[in-house]
């Protein structure tokens, strides 16, 4: 679908320079901001089916996508919060532009090293934790609209991005959330046209909670779950289920209806303090 995007501008703007990820919500270009002296950011097109319609239910969809961004620019004041520059549509496309972070997702790392050094996992997770708390507790109009805390919907490993930062003369691991009120956006508009089963279920079927998979309304618990399914992950490298096959059906049964597999710090990849795990 993006392939040919390369060396596009967004905008009259932003030139697309390279794919760099991408994942069920949209691909990520590095690209230059040419009204910025070419700042390097970060552009995220967006997968979205509501720019299908048409009419009024279109002009609507997209108010209330703006919305959201305006909220996630908001939250992007957090340290722990990847910022929210700018947003647009360039015909059918919907686009976000971010800060430009330089180093990989937590996802990318597990799968290098395996499970995280137990200082390290922590000192990530209270990171993590705090943009989370942040976010959840946030308050603000937007639009006349009073917004009382936020839910991201899809905390996961790839949405978890550290970058080394330079403090007192040493590199030390930053990590930022990404894609806050995308995954509420884009559930909202499947929801509404009709276009997704399963009650407007989006996520990762991996990391989502029971209720979330169910396709119920969510509160902040959803995310604390989902976060602390990536913590387990963190610890021991794998993940809190035994599953025969990676399906959603499977994913449904085991939040649903299966207990964690406990983690025993003797058999752990390492030592684990029994009150953490």
């Amino acid at each position: 679908m993006t392939a040919d995007l390369t060396n596009r501008i967004l905008g009259n703007r932003y030139q697309l320079i390279q794919e760099i990820g991408g994942g069920g919500m949209g691909s990520v270009f590095r690209a230059l901001d040419l009204h910025n002296n070419g700042q390097e950011v970060a552009v995220k097109i967006l997968y979205a089916p509501m720019l299908l319609s048409r009419g009024d239910f279109q002009t609507d969809l997209r108010r209330r996508f703006a919305e959201e961004i305006r909220v996630s620019t908001l939250l992007g004041q957090h340290p722990r919060i990847v910022k929210v520059l700018d947003h647009g549509q360039e015909g059918e496309q919907a686009y976000l532009v971010m800060e430009y972070l330089k180093g990989q997702d937590l996802g990318k790392l597990i799968r290098e090293k395996g499970a995280l050094p137990v200082r390290q996992a922590v000192r990530l997770a209270l990171q993590a934790c705090e943009g989370l708390h942040f976010a959840h507790t946030f308050q603000a109009k937007v639009e006349g609209r009073e917004i009382r805390g936020v839910i991201h919907r899809d905390i996961k490993p790839s949405n978890l991005f550290i970058e080394q930062v330079f403090q007192n003369g040493k590199l030390i691991p930053q990590l930022k959330i990404l894609d806050f009120g995308v995954a509420k956006t884009l559930a909202d508009h499947t929801l509404s046209l009709g276009t997704q089963k399963g009650g407007g279920f989006i996520g990762t079927a991996r990391y989502a909670s029971p209720e979330q998979i169910r396709g119920k309304a969510l509160d902040a618990r959803s995310d604390i779950y989902s976060f602390g399914v990536v913590l387990y992950e963190m610890l021991t490298g794998s993940m809190p289920f035994q599953l025969e096959t990676d399906s959603l059906h499977s994913w449904i049964h085991a939040h649903c209806y299966e207990s964690p597999i406990e983690i025993n710090p003797k058999a752990a990849p390492q030592p684990i303090p029994p009150p953490l795990s």
